[in-house]
Formats: structure tokens, sequence, C-alpha cells
């Protein structure tokens, strides 16, 4: 969700960890501008870790600036 006057901010980067015995491969999206992200990742997973990364604080110049902003997640499909 982005209501910035609300201090909800899109997140800052959305990232994808394989978990296996082999190994770890991530995938990421940064710069994220859009309320639907969406990541391609082409393989089976078992194990996944997904890590959704906030900003630090709202920028100067916007609603509550200086503050921590909110990040809110509808939903994550994994098809």
């Amino acid at each position: 969700l982005n209501s910035n006057g609300s201090w909800i901010y899109l997140p800052k980067s959305v990232e994808i960890q394989k978990i296996s015995k082999r190994s770890r491969k991530i995938y990421q999206s940064k710069n994220i501008t859009s309320e639907k992200v969406q990541i391609r990742i082409g393989r089976r997973m078992k194990k996944i870790r997904i890590d959704i990364r906030n900003h630090d604080a709202i920028p100067l110049g916007m609603p509550g600036s200086g503050h921590t902003p909110w990040t809110f997640i509808d939903e994550i499909i994994i098809k």
C-alpha cells in the first residue's frame, strides 16, 4: 500500500532467498515504484525466505518527515 499522507510507503527492496543444503540464491527487486511487485524465479523451491526492507525515515518535505514510515503488505502470492 502506498499512502504517503498517512506515513505508509512502499518498501525499499524485496529479496527472496532459496534455502537449501547446496546454495542460497538471492532474487532481488530494488527501487520499487508500484504497489504490485513481481519477481520471476523460474525454479522449484521447497524453502524460501522473503526479506522486505523498509525505508529508515520519511524524506524531508513529506508529511511525517524524519519519522519511521509504515509498510503494509496485503498479500504474498507464490505460484
